[in-house]
Parts: structure tokens; sequence; C-alpha cells
């Protein structure tokens, strides 16, 4: 926004058009649509609701100013570059330090990991009628031993029934063809919290791109966030494959899964980073140009 000398009302435009395009291009997989039983939630539904999330987000958010050694809130920007700043809180001097790109954004980290923190606690608090409270396993016939066969996801279910109801949630999941459940949607308004969560832990990864400028600088930083992140997946799930407090589930957008995820992205990305950008020993051919039209190839 401050680049092209955009407002930030505008900017925010720009990112709820953008997610109500993504959000709608969801409808496009199921083909003819039935708006009494239409899928809600889905992969691009996600894309729609973590981007709008993220563009929102980051426009209100506190900014640090290093004139004036303060945080600060963007709420207009002219064209001349005029900003009109709130002062927000005064602490220490962020911008200094090997991690500044934490610093810088401090009150933002504050705020985003409320977004986890909802969900564990809808996940293991929320009382659900004939289940088990804290309920993770796919029930159905045969999960749990046929125990509890409407139980599926526990809480995720239960959210999403009382949100947009049963008719509109997927018929053809994974957990019905596995453990014969009854409907059940992986992608559900539960799991939205723990992926707008991971895109902001994407946006960081490129704001680690930018704010510093030597490679081993990003490197190392890719390398310890890639390994915290491993690290705190790893003990959510007890250091085991489907068991522990949280299970990593892709099923259930877990807090362990999306942080093995950001931490597996880490890696991969100080792997591309290297043999393309520092050795140039590829041009990432054929990705690049699926990176710049992510949606029509993944439609």
């Amino acid at each position: 926004a401050q680049k092209n000398h955009m407002t930030v009302a505008r900017f925010f435009y720009k990112g709820l058009r953008r997610g109500i395009i993504l959000f709608s291009l969801g409808f496009f997989f199921v083909g003819k649509i039935d708006w009494k039983s239409v899928r809600i939630f889905g992969v691009l539904q996600y894309f729609g609701i973590t981007n709008f999330f993220l563009t929102t987000f980051l426009l209100i958010s506190p900014k640090y100013d290093t004139h004036t050694k303060s945080f600060y809130f963007t709420w207009y920007q002219k064209h001349h570059g005029f900003r009109i700043f709130a002062p927000f809180v005064d602490v220490f001097v962020p911008e200094v330090g090997i991690f500044r790109d934490l610093s810088v954004r401090w009150p933002e980290w504050c705020i985003v990991i409320i977004l986890p923190m909802i969900y564990i606690i809808v996940e293991f608090v929320l009382p659900i009628p004939g289940c088990p409270t804290g309920y993770l396993e796919a029930g159905g016939i045969y999960g749990s031993q046929g125990m509890y066969p409407y139980c599926t996801g526990g809480a995720h279910k239960f959210v999403d029934t009382n949100i947009i109801g049963t008719t509109h949630l997927s018929s053809s999941s994974s957990s019905k063809l596995l453990y014969g459940t009854e409907k059940y949607d992986p992608e559900g308004a539960l799991g939205a919290l723990n992926a707008c969560f991971i895109g902001y832990l994407g946006a960081h990864c490129g704001r680690i791109l930018i704010i510093f400028e030597k490679p081993k600088e990003k490197i190392t930083r890719f390398l310890i966030y890639g390994s915290l992140f491993c690290f705190i997946g790893a003990v959510l799930c007890g250091f085991t494959e489907n068991s522990g407090t949280i299970p990593v589930n892709k099923n259930l957008w877990s807090t362990s899964y999306i942080f093995v995820m950001a931490g597996a992205g880490c890696f991969l990305l100080i792997f591309f980073y290297i043999i393309v950008d520092i050795k140039k020993l590829w041009l990432g051919m054929p990705f690049s140009a699926i990176g710049k039209n992510p949606m029509l190839i993944y439609m």
C-alpha cells in the first residue's frame, strides 16, 4: 500500500475483493450448485478467508516507526506519503538485534497467537452432547470401536453443524470412506482459525526475506524457526504419529499439524533459496510459472 501510494481503505477493498473471489471460486468444483446443500467450506474458501484475514490484520495492526521509536496505527495514508500516527507503546528499540523481525512486530504476535488458543480451547472445553469432551478421533462405524459413531471430529463437526448445518458439509471426506462416518468437513469453521495462523507464519517468512540482506541471516532464521515449529508440533503430538494430546491431523487442521507443516515449509524454503537464489543452479521452471498462476493451475 505504501509503495503504490494506496490508501488503507483502497488496500482493504482489494483484499476484500480478492477474498470474496477466492471464496466464490470454491463453488465451481461442486458442479451444478444446489444452494440448499452446497458445501460452504473448502480449500479455496480457506484461501479466501486467510487472504482477507491477513490483509485486514496486517493493515490495522500496530507498525513500528524508526524515527519516533514507537508503535503506531496507520489508519490512512495520502498520496504524498503523509501518515496519521496513533502512538501505541514505546518499550524498547526493536529494530536492533538478531531477532528484529520479531521485535518490530511483537504486538502482532501477541494478537495472532490468540487464534490457535481459541482453537484449542474450543476443541477441549466445548461440551458436545453424546460425545466425550475433547474427542479428536474419527468416530463412525469403525473408529473408536464404534463407541462414538456420531462424534467425528468432536468440536469441529459440532461447530459446523450449528453454524452452517449438516447439509452443507462435505459428503466425500476421507473419514467417511475409511471409518464409515456421517458427513464431515475437514475444512470447517474451526479449522479456519489455524489456517489463518499458518498463513501469518508464511507472511512472517516473507518478512524475513525483506528485513535481512545477507543470505546467512535469512537461512539461519529459517533454520531456527523451522526447528522451533517442528519441535512445538512434536511436543503437541507427543512425538508420535497418531497419538499425543493433539495428533497431527490434516482433517482437523490440528495445531500440531500446522506447526509441523510450517516447519517443513521453512526447511523447503531454505533448500530452494540456496539452489535458486544463491547457487543459481535452477531457475525454478516449471514451478515458477505455476507460482505465477496458482489459481489457474489449481482449477
